[in-house]
């Protein structure tokens, strides 16, 4: 073998070891996104990440949305060898998983207090995105279902606000890479507490004032009031 050939045989090797695709791990979600311009409600990938949980008005109702940071962690096949081809490792995401409160994070994390004993699960598309290889990241929106805000409303507190009840909404984003093998997350829990009429009881305070309420996705949150 010359040495032509034993660098085309190593490039191979190093692609395949490259290229290995690790259900759970290659493609991560990393965090909930803050609008970069949240006058026009866009966001970009390598912004804020915002902490603690979101809100829920059971009083309120109607949805609610956050949008994710996910991590490609494959790698770009054609830096190896530039004869493979970079689509390969891209990753679209096509399905959202969502649970609310699922046992095995109570069994695992024991969280107190303890959760609510409602329960639901929910399989829904998402907009399809491409998340670039060797490191890119995207942004992903995901709209909490009809059957999981129901779910969240009947644990609401009996008394008003500021009286919240903690749930746990687990998210999965199910996708596929450039050429066509199926990847997912490892479920990324988001926390939500469910209040009784604390957003809509800001808007009744803004006492004659246009009420404006920030339907960028990031949960349902208290309204400002335009004047």
């Amino acid at each position: 073998m010359n040495s032509k050939q034993l660098r085309a045989v190593l490039a191979l090797a190093f692609a395949l070891a490259g290229c290995t695709r690790d259900n759970l791990g290659s493609i991560e979600i990393t965090g909930r996104a803050a609008p970069t311009d949240p006058a026009n409600c866009t966001f970009a990938a390598g912004g804020i990440r915002l902490l603690g949980p979101v809100t829920y008005d059971a009083t309120l109702g109607g949805g609610m949305g956050v949008v994710l940071y996910v991590q490609n962690h494959l790698v770009d096949p054609s830096t190896i060898d530039p004869s493979l081809l970079a689509a390969a490792n891209d990753w679209r995401p096509e399905n959202v998983r969502l649970r609310l409160n699922p046992a095995d994070y109570t069994a695992r994390y024991g969280p107190s207090p303890a959760l609510p004993g409602v329960t639901a699960d929910a399989f829904v598309p998402v907009t399809v995105q491409s998340a670039t290889p060797g490191g890119g990241e995207i942004t992903q929106a995901v709209s909490v279902s009809a059957s999981i805000a129901s779910a969240l409303a009947s644990t609401a507190p009996a008394g008003g606000f500021p009286a919240l009840t903690r749930n746990v909404v687990g998210i999965t984003l199910l996708g596929r890479t450039g050429d066509g093998d199926p990847l997912e997350t490892a479920e990324w829990y988001l926390p939500v507490d469910v209040c009784n009429g604390c957003i809509k009881g800001g808007i009744a305070a803004c006492a004659g004032a246009a009420p404006e309420i920030d339907t960028c996705p990031v949960g349902q949150n208290l309204p400002s009031c335009i004047p």
